[in-house]
């Protein structure tokens, strides 16, 4: 009768609710592997960027 409609449908909401938590667990995962990425990309960019101004620097000691 009508118990067994309500099992059913929170089970669908259930169902529903597991899908879209796995859908948001995969969007986390995306974005926190991107973020990871950039870290190391932007962590590499600076430590050139900091290399080529010690450089610089010590060129521009020599020169005076």
């Amino acid at each position: 009768g009508s118990e067994m409609c309500i099992r059913d449908r929170s089970s669908t909401n259930l169902k529903e609710i597991d899908e879209r938590n796995f859908q948001l667990t995969l969007e986390l995962a995306k974005i926190k592997k991107n973020r990871e990425e950039n870290e190391v990309r932007y962590g590499t960019e600076l430590k050139d960027l900091v290399a080529k101004i010690a450089t610089q620097v010590d060129q521009e000691r020599a020169i005076r």
